[in-house]
């Protein structure tokens, strides 16, 4: 077993008996997301960044924890706003347990991750700043997608910022804060520390772009949660954005689907337009998280190296099955 593999087994079982010691009034709904796992990619990126040829220290597991925590008190609440009958293949909290149990259950994990972070602010304070301060550049991210939600002039850089903060800002604090832990360890320098930073902002963005792509590629029991949904949902994303770019027509069209509510065609068409430009820009935001691999330690930077992969290796199939077809 490797070390990360090892080290998010602990991740887990710190997940676990946090979630475990909730209040009774929280606890059904902390069981109930107990009982479903996401890939725990923040939590790997964090550990990655955390780690030496030796061990992960203690500090990162409780780091990894909240970063999850905090994730999960996301999900809670998007599907809240986006109405989702379905999270990681189980009923939704909001649809088991209704929508104001939801909000307060996502309120709950807020202050949880919180206060785990809180656990190890000394002597990492950078983390723990830049934890605190980048919640609020999540939730304008959040609301910047939701004043923009069936603007189908969205500029491209527009979009970027908006998943910069509501994806990539995550991304970036565990990336961040392992590092830190590092440094403080003797493991990396303060421009090292920076960089992977960086990268983790990158691989935020690609994240995201890979899950944009997911909508139109995956069907709602592969993904484990509803699918080509962002059209009705007034969400532009950037295969649509790519797609309005190739064909001058198509937000017409996009505008007339809104109107019957028939998206099938739409779907199709946009899957066909805007996948591989899509999946090209993702691509160029590798080729940026792979300079800054040449900047670390070796044995780090093989670890950050297979978490990539692992991102694009499903999604460049699904893609190519669409666009194919």
């Amino acid at each position: 077993m490797t070390l990360i593999a090892d080290a998010i087994k602990q991740v887990d079982k710190s997940i676990e008996q946090a979630l475990g010691r909730s209040p009774k009034q929280i606890a059904p709904l902390a069981g109930h997301l107990l009982d479903s796992r996401g890939q725990g990619v923040r939590a790997k990126l964090l550990l990655t960044a955390a780690s030496n040829n030796e061990q992960i220290h203690d500090h990162a597991i409780k780091a990894a924890s909240a970063i999850e925590i905090f994730h999960l008190a996301t999900l809670v609440h998007d599907d809240v706003i986006d109405d989702s009958p379905i999270r990681r293949g189980l009923p939704s909290v909001q649809s088991k347990f209704g929508k104001k149990h939801a909000v307060i259950c996502g309120d709950y994990l807020f202050g949880l991750s919180l206060s785990m972070v809180a656990d190890i602010y000394q002597p990492y304070t950078e983390f723990g700043e830049k934890f605190v301060k980048n919640i609020r550049l999540i939730c304008l991210g959040e609301l910047q997608q939701l004043s923009n939600a069936n603007n189908l002039d969205l500029p491209f850089f527009d979009y970027l910022r908006i998943i910069n903060g509501k994806t990539a800002v995550l991304f970036h604090v565990a990336t961040f804060g392992g590092a830190i832990i590092s440094k403080y360890h003797g493991n990396l320098n303060e421009r090292q520390a920076k960089q992977i930073g960086r990268l983790g902002t990158y691989f935020g963005i690609i994240f995201q772009i890979l899950d944009d792509c997911k909508d139109y590629t995956l069907d709602t029991k592969t993904a484990k949660k509803p699918t080509n949904t962002d059209i009705a949902n007034g969400v532009v994303n950037l295969p649509l954005i790519m797609a309005m770019s190739k064909d001058m027509r198509l937000g017409d069209k996009v505008r007339a689907a809104m109107a019957t509510r028939e998206y099938g065609d739409i779907v199709k068409e946009v899957s066909l337009l805007g996948l591989t430009p899509t999946m090209d820009i993702a691509y160029r935001y590798a080729a940026k998280c792979r300079v800054i691999l040449q900047e670390i330690p070796h044995l780090m930077a093989k670890e950050f190296e297979q978490l990539l992969n692992t991102q694009f290796s499903l999604a460049s199939k699904n893609t190519e099955q669409h666009v194919t077809k």
